[in-house]
């Protein structure tokens, strides 16, 4: 099978403390053999306290047709957190923001896994988050990423994520990274 653009991308490789290592690796092999990465995850807030969600494109390898946070991105060699997210709205939402208009890192840099043995994922990111709470314009999603969207309440979405019959609802990322930022989002 032919790799995809998505499995050509290099990623700047860390080491278990979330140090960089100098090294560079395409994506399927990180993702394959559980090397340790940056990713960033983004939070989008509507004026009423919404939070957007995105439903993953059914194309995709990972997660396909569950429900996601806003954005999660992974980085560029070189690029920086804050950079990765201003660049994953607009990728993957047309968000258009600046740095400025992003709240956080949420919390301190942190170590996210995902093992999906059936897929030959072993995934291992260190992660930021941040919170968007204005911006302009309309959300106009890349249809290759997402395949829908919705404003949902994050004490909603917490709710529905207790409940085990959501349990394949929502990607694993999501169910974790709300559940470490619930304080973050429901401040204003």
């Amino acid at each position: 099978m032919p790799i995809s653009a998505e499995e050509e991308e290099y990623f700047d490789i860390l080491d278990e403390n979330g140090e960089e290592t100098g090294r560079k690796e395409l994506r399927s092999i990180v993702h394959a053999t559980g090397l340790y990465h940056r990713a960033v995850y983004c939070f989008v807030l509507n004026p009423d306290g919404l939070l957007l969600i995105q439903q993953r494109s059914k194309d995709k390898k990972v997660g396909p047709g569950q429900w996601d946070l806003s954005v999660a991105e992974h980085l560029q060699p070189g690029e920086q957190y804050v950079d990765a997210a201003v660049r994953g709205l607009y990728e993957e939402l047309g968000i258009k923001v600046s740095r400025e208009c992003l709240r956080g890192p949420l919390s301190a840099r942190h170590l996210t896994q995902v093992q999906m043995p059936q897929l030959g994922i072993d995934d291992r990111e260190y992660v930021e988050s941040f919170v968007v709470e204005r911006f302009e314009g309309e959300v106009q999603f890349n249809q290759n990423e997402v395949s829908a969207i919705a404003f949902k309440s994050v004490t909603q979405l917490e709710a529905e994520m207790r409940g085990e019959e959501n349990r394949e609802t929502f990607t694993p990322w999501f169910r974790a990274e709300l559940k470490r930022s619930m304080k973050d989002l429901l401040r204003k």
